[in-house]
């Protein structure tokens, strides 16, 4: 038996559920439409893409058919300025620093989930601190599944509030 809408319906709870967890119920307020019907499931998926970090640009190019998501947070920014303080203070440059490392591993590890997907994490040191972005090309060719990559986003927002604490906490007892 197969209920017409039942797997939109059960992610939106899921993720809904992720959402009240990470302590983002604004979040649910203001992507989920107030209600849970199938029939807004794409459009809540895209709203929550575009507000899981606090700058995000989209941008749709026709002479392609593409989609370019940027993303610039400060938590993006606060993360790369920490792990390069401790890279600094350690004499470890930026491409072997393992805090730097990480943060492009568990960038790996959540965007990859399509071959029609394709991210960049840009980071150029601390006199170009600001301009930290991530970058999220998505294809034309198959449909990229916009759950998975609003799952993914919230996921790697959490990481890194968890990792940018305990990285705080590491440069704090090492000065």
């Amino acid at each position: 038996m197969e209920i017409d809408g039942f797997t939109c319906i059960v992610n939106t709870v899921h993720i809904a559920k992720q959402l009240h967890m990470a302590g983002r119920k604004d979040l649910i307020d203001t992507c989920m439409n107030g209600c849970l019907h199938p029939d807004y499931y794409y459009e809540d998926m895209y709203n929550l893409i575009s507000a899981v970090f606090s700058d995000t640009r989209n941008y749709y190019r026709d002479d392609f058919e593409d989609e370019i998501i940027i993303i610039k947070d400060s938590a993006l920014t606060d993360y790369f300025v920490k792990a390069a303080e401790y890279g600094k203070r350690k004499g470890i440059p930026d491409d072997d620093n393992p805090y730097v490392k990480s943060i492009y591993e568990e960038a790996n590890r959540q965007f990859n989930f399509s071959y029609a997907m394709d991210w960049l994490l840009n980071w150029r040191g601390l006199n170009m601190a600001a301009r930290t972005r991530l970058a999220i090309w998505m294809s034309p060719y198959d449909f990229n599944e916009h759950d998975n990559l609003a799952f993914s986003l919230l996921a790697f927002q959490g990481w890194l509030t968890r990792n940018y604490k305990s990285l705080v906490e590491l440069v704090v007892t090492d000065a």
